[in-house]
């Protein structure tokens, strides 16, 4: 699940991301008869979603900048490799 943050406008808010170093990967693009939506990267990897409503207002969004969905997608931690032990 991807958390969405609500915007009044999408194109505003998907351009001051990048300027904080986020990747707008996909959109802002027009969702048919429910809102626009736009699709980021922070940097360390995890996506989030922006949502400017339209028809559809979201699922339990009580003020603007409250997630509408909820959950986190981060690429998958790795587990160091092991260090050879070597005696000198």
């Amino acid at each position: 699940m991807v958390p969405y943050f609500l915007t009044d406008d999408i194109s505003a808010s998907a351009e001051t991301a990048a300027e904080l170093g986020a990747t707008v990967f996909m959109g802002p693009m027009e969702v048919p008869g429910a809102g626009i939506m736009a699709l980021v990267t922070d940097p360390t990897g995890a996506v989030h979603g922006l949502w400017q409503e339209g028809e559809f207002k979201g699922f339990g969004v009580a003020y603007r900048g409250q997630c509408h969905r909820g959950g986190t997608t981060t690429r998958p931690m790795t587990r160091p490799r092991p260090r050879p032990i070597t005696r000198r």
